[in-house]
């Protein structure tokens, strides 16, 4: 069965932990004892942990890539000015533009 949410998945094993654990006697003969209550307990445990983490880094990323494009509009309005001024300098000599990365548009 595949789960839509994690927290399907994590409240399914929880469920299954605590139906072995209630029912020991009747599930023994197949095999199942208090390790695999411990073990499903576990794996819900390391999911929940590992979607919390994922959840703040996330946040994180979200707030890095804010950051880039706060830094990328002021190095576009920086590079705007250095080209508006090279340009000025230049203006007489445009085949020198190229050799600062700026070239002219026909």
């Amino acid at each position: 069965m595949a789960f839509r949410f994690l927290s399907e998945l994590v409240r399914s094993l929880r469920l299954r932990a605590e139906g072995i654990a209630e029912a020991p006697e009747e599930l023994a003969a197949v095999g199942l004892g208090q390790q695999h209550v411990d073990q499903c307990r576990a794996v819900a445990a390391k999911l929940e942990a590992l979607n919390a983490e994922r959840e703040s880094l996330k946040g994180a990323m979200l707030a890095k890539t804010a950051e880039i494009k706060a830094e990328t509009a002021e190095a576009l309005k920086w590079r705007k000015f250095v080209s508006a001024q090279i340009k000025y300098a230049l203006r007489h000599n445009r085949e020198r533009w190229v050799s600062f990365g700026i070239y002219v548009k026909r």
